[in-house]
């Protein structure tokens, strides 16, 4: 360690009563069984402290750490969050001049400390290793230091949406009825709210980050008609299109992305000229190739129809299943017509959308889908990248 701390790690109670399990091994040697609790992943803890400040100062600091990560808050107001990923063995803390989130008066330092809980690259966790440790100096005395006089309970509105990412994170799923009010703040109702396990031992030697703490900043979205911005200074704009050329020919495909980088200037100038805030506004990046919506088709065994997708039918025969809507940019004229999915939003692809009537066991890549009275119905719905995927996989599959 590089300081000697006086505040002792704290976790939560599920926590404090377990073991650490071993999740290390040597490259040629199996790894050890790893059995860990389902209830106790994906865990997130909310943990505050209440004090009091009665003289003036001039100078606050606070160390603090947790496992697997966290989030601060001083008097509702976020200050950071981290730490870098470390072993316990040689775990980072963050120190934080906090001078200016504090008051004369009652104040609160409120964190939500994360548990994962997966052996995987994107945390050091999977462990049971939880908890965090704190310590706030003002005018170079210990004013506030963690024990079990914090408080602690568990959010309960994060639930997960399963695991992705090659097994490295979940998706959350937030129930916002679940949420506990003013949390951050001082003077709620604590009702609900227990004291920290203090644990008198703990195995992490802790090292002032070498880094500074991840930078997090707000960005309001700004709204001009019907334009989002999704950061302050930088807009997405899909608008140009191309048609009447083939996108099997090649002079036609270059003809293509010669049209389509003139209607990118044109449109750039037309904002400049023609929209607030865009006077001074440059292109950053566009497009690496034009992009192709329908070319070949095979004559299926079956060809999906438009209820089919309106309706949101299932088939026996599934291969895949879609929640993207009809989405048609009218081949010989301006416009765009979209069509959405009843139901529960879904509808299955079958698997005869990928049988030729006409060579029997082809099975063809997922651009080829088969032609219909709807077929650019089916080729704006197909068009979709994750479709794709899905037809892409299930072909190779079968």
């Amino acid at each position: 360690m590089d300081k000697k701390w006086n505040g002792s790690w704290i976790k939560e109670a599920r926590f404090a009563e377990l073991l650490p399990l071993n999740v290390y091994h040597k490259e040629r040697e199996a790894a050890p069984p790893h059995h860990h609790d389902e209830e106790l992943k994906n865990f997130h803890m909310l943990v505050r402290k209440e004090f009091v400040l009665t003289d003036a100062y001039k100078k606050a600091l606070l160390n603090i750490t947790a496992d697997d990560y966290y989030k601060l808050y001083i008097n509702g107001r976020f200050v950071g969050q981290g730490p870098a990923q470390g072993n316990y063995y040689h775990y980072y803390y963050n120190k934080y001049d906090v001078v200016s989130f504090l008051k004369e008066g009652t104040n609160v330092i409120a964190v939500h400390v994360y548990y994962q809980g997966l052996v995987c690259r994107a945390y050091n966790s999977g462990d049971y290793r939880q908890g965090m440790i704190a310590e706030l100096e003002v005018d170079g005395k210990l004013i506030v230091k963690s024990d079990q006089t914090w408080l602690s309970r568990k959010a309960n509105e994060y639930i997960s949406g399963g695991i992705v990412g090659y097994n490295t994170q979940y998706l959350e799923w937030i129930d916002s009825r679940e949420q506990v009010p003013d949390w951050r703040n001082a003077s709620i109702d604590l009702s609900g709210w227990k004291s920290c396990e203090e644990m008198e031992d703990h195995e992490y030697s802790l090292f002032l980050q070498p880094t500074p703490p991840v930078s997090v900043y707000e960005i309001k979205p700004q709204h001009i008609s019907a334009l989002m911005f999704e950061h302050a200074d930088e807009v997405l704009v899909n608008t140009t299109r191309v048609q009447g050329l083939n996108g099997t020919d090649v002079e036609d495909l270059t003809e293509a992305e010669e049209l389509g980088r003139k209607q990118v200037l044109m449109v750039a100038e037309f904002m400049k000229n023609r929209l607030p805030f865009f006077e001074k506004a440059a292109i950053s990046s566009v497009g690496a190739q034009i992009a192709v919506r329908e070319t070949r088709r095979i004559d299926g065994v079956y060809a999906l129809q438009v209820e089919d997708v309106v309706q949101g039918r299932r088939f026996e025969d599934v291969i895949a299943r879609s929640d993207y809507s009809i989405d048609i940019h009218d081949p010989s004229g301006k416009g765009v017509t979209a069509t959405w999915v009843k139901g529960d939003g879904t509808y299955d692809i079958p698997y005869r959308c990928l049988l030729s009537a006409a060579q029997k066991g082809y099975l063809p890549d997922a651009a080829y889908l088969p032609r219909s009275p709807c077929h650019h119905s089916f080729n704006a719905l197909h068009g979709n990248r994750d479709v794709c995927r899905a037809l892409f996989y299930s072909t190779a599959l079968r």
